[in-house]
């Protein structure tokens, strides 16, 4: 009836989004039939009753079960059939810097390979925590680097001590 999640849909969707967010990224769109053939292919959409309800217990879901939480993910139920509020609910997130995440009920990482999603291995993780550290450490090198060069830049002016300096910086994570 599209009003609760059962345990076992809410695990395999969470699972998924733990791989996409893991590996590269993606949107994965929910209410869409498959076909049979290896990989499966889009055989029609399927709509999923009371889809924009149903997003908004899957926030909650990635929420509360997903550890760390994913920073940046959108879940957005589209109703296609406007009466009943059927439709399909389309998550889209991108690679997450704050990872390796894991479902909180499972204890298990998830990646994604080629069209599946697998758990890790404790080397996965490892490598994958490793890689995402030395990216942020690249990001902080690069940052202090260039403050450094803009304090440099900067005393290059003759400022009045009566006068004001304002600075803006915009950061697109």
């Amino acid at each position: 009836g599209g009003r609760h999640i059962n345990d076992r849909a809410r695990n395999e969707i969470l699972e998924e989004v733990i791989a996409f967010a893991n590996t590269y990224g993606g949107t994965l769109v929910l209410g869409i039939k498959e076909t049979l053939d290896k990989p499966a292919r889009t055989q029609m959409i399927k709509p999923i009753p009371n889809c924009t309800e149903l997003a908004e217990r899957l926030k909650l879901q990635c929420r509360d079960c997903i550890e760390p939480q994913i920073p940046i993910i959108e879940i957005v139920g589209v109703p296609i059939q406007k009466k009943v509020g059927a439709g399909v609910i389309v998550i889209q997130l991108p690679q997450s810097r704050a990872g390796p995440h894991r479902h909180t009920i499972t204890k298990e990482c998830y990646k994604r390979h080629a069209d599946r999603t697998e758990k890790m291995t404790m080397r996965e993780i490892q490598d994958l925590t490793l890689h995402l550290e030395r990216g942020l450490s690249a990001i902080e090198a690069k940052f202090a680097t260039r403050a450094e060069k803009f304090s440099e830049a900067i005393e290059g002016f003759f400022i009045p001590p009566q006068a004001g300096i304002g600075i803006r910086l915009t950061l697109v994570p």
